[in-house]
This record gives C-alpha cells, sequence and structure tokens, in this order.
C-alpha cells in the first residue's frame, strides 16, 4: 500500500517496475515515451511507477517511490 503523496509536473521523468522511462507531458505517446500527469497518477496508485526525477540544488535526481 502507497502512503507516500506524489506531485507529478510537466517533464518529470519516471521509472515503472518493467525498466521504462518515460517523460510526464501534456498527453500519452507511445513512441516518444510521454504520458500526461493523469496516466502518472493513474500508473502510481496500481504500483508500477517505482522512481521519479526531482530537481535538487540544480541538480536532477531520481527519488525512489517503493519502499
Amino acid at each position: 500500500m502507497l502512503v507516500k503523496e506524489v506531485d507529478f509536473k510537466l517533464l518529470d521523468f519516471v521509472e515503472t517496475v518493467d525498466g521504462n522511462c518515460y517523460t510526464i507531458g501534456f498527453l500519452d505517446n507511445v513512441y516518444k515515451k510521454t504520458i500526461s500527469k493523469k496516466t502518472a497518477y493513474s500508473m502510481y496508485d496500481r504500483g508500477q511507477i517505482i522512481r521519479k526525477s526531482e530537481m535538487i540544488k540544480g541538480e536532477i535526481v531520481f527519488e525512489n517511490l517503493l519502499p
């Protein structure tokens, strides 16, 4: 069960349990690996997204979303 609240922003990167990476955009796009924020939240609720990017002190780092 996921208890952490996650905020997906445009141009964030997310990694799924199967190792695929997607960029958060306005619409889903299979070929360019872009998913919408709505899809990202849905995938997160199902436990499919394990990491997301976050900007910390000017650097992009990945934050683990699953314990």
